[in-house]
């Protein structure tokens, strides 16, 4: 039983961010790509290509993950409140409760 619950948020924050993704970009069907949605979503929040890169060189290098993963997900939590104009308690909520706020964004933009 927990494991469909756990299942089935995944797949409900997964669907919330093509949702919050296709309505920023211009080609709708690229939302669906994975490695495209990723670039398209943190595009989205502002970010350059290079900070792109430096996010993705610090997630890939083994002896970097128990700082960086930490680091941006607490960075992209409230970048999205803040890229959405939702403020820094709603980047708290991010932080805190994904799974009831990526919905409640993709409903509400």
């Amino acid at each position: 039983m927990t494991m469909i619950f756990v299942v089935g948020t995944l797949i409900i924050m997964y669907l919330s961010i093509i949702v919050i993704i296709i309505k920023d970009i211009e080609i709708k069907g690229m939302a669906l790509v994975p490695g495209v949605n990723i670039y398209y979503y943190l595009k989205m929040l502002g970010l350059s290509k290079i900070d792109m890169i430096i996010l993705l060189i610090g997630i890939l290098i083994p002896f970097t993950r128990p700082f960086m993963i930490p680091f941006t997900y607490i960075l992209l939590s409230f970048m999205v409140a803040y890229a959405m104009e939702k403020g820094a308690l709603f980047g708290f909520i991010f932080l805190l409760f994904p799974f009831i706020a990526y919905p409640v964004l993709a409903i509400a933009r």
